[in-house]
């Protein structure tokens, strides 16, 4: 059975008042670590209806997929993937999950000639990574334990991409953690008791470039 992650959000009845007056959504991303440089992080998490106390489950499964005129082709294939498993599409027939990929993350390979997006799923499912994949050619995801809260108001739902935030954020490293608990306020940002497995960072942060990073094709880890 696995085991359920949790982040733990805290929000004052000032600062409750007042994100929800000015029409924001709390929003979680996942770092991935790939050899796309195309790569977006996508949001997996977007909640309107935040609480004073708010808890984010961590999924703990995940699913390759690749899509076409954005559309979702395949969500899993038979077993949910793990990481060292390739996911090949090939035209008129089901994508097959094979071992054999690098140990690090989940490979995907497209196997027509067709230009597609790829990426990888979790949870219910949700996208929470996606790249251009073009004909014949693979990229690879590799999930990192590194998740990022931040309020918006971007109106985003579940699979779109966040590049900017409009407020402080916090970068969490789930490394070894099981529950994390952090607090917001509207005027003060993110406190977590300076725990060493977060990071805060400031509205305007490019959120792709702190939660994409590029790594090479080799199988090694």
């Amino acid at each position: 059975m696995s085991t359920i992650r949790e982040i733990q959000i805290a929000v004052d009845d000032t600062s409750l008042a007042a994100l929800k007056d000015l029409g924001y959504a709390l929003y979680a991303l996942r770092a991935v670590d790939t050899n796309n440089a195309g790569a977006r992080a996508l949001v997996w998490a977007a909640v309107a209806d935040f609480l004073n106390q708010t808890t984010l489950a961590l999924p703990s499964t995940l699913q390759a997929y690749v899509t076409t005129r954005g559309s979702v082709m395949d969500v899993s294939v038979g077993d949910e993937v793990v990481l060292g498993d390739v996911f090949t599409y090939v035209a008129g027939g089901a994508p097959t999950v094979t071992p054999g990929g690098n140990p690090r993350g989940v490979t995907v390979l497209n196997g027509t000639t067709d230009p597609l997006t790829a990426g990888l799923a979790a949870g219910s499912p949700t996208l929470f990574v996606s790249a251009p994949l073009y004909g014949l050619g693979g990229d690879i995801f590799a999930p990192k334990d590194s998740f990022l809260v931040t309020f918006s108001t971007a109106g985003l739902s579940p699979g779109a991409v966040l590049n900017t935030s409009m407020s402080q954020s916090l970068l969490i490293d789930m490394t070894g953690q099981a529950q994390v608990a952090a607090s917001f306020d509207i005027n003060k940002g993110w406190s977590y008791g300076g725990a060493p497995w977060g990071q805060v960072l400031s509205a305007g942060a490019n959120l792709q470039k702190t939660l994409i990073t590029t790594m090479p094709m080799a199988k090694s880890a």
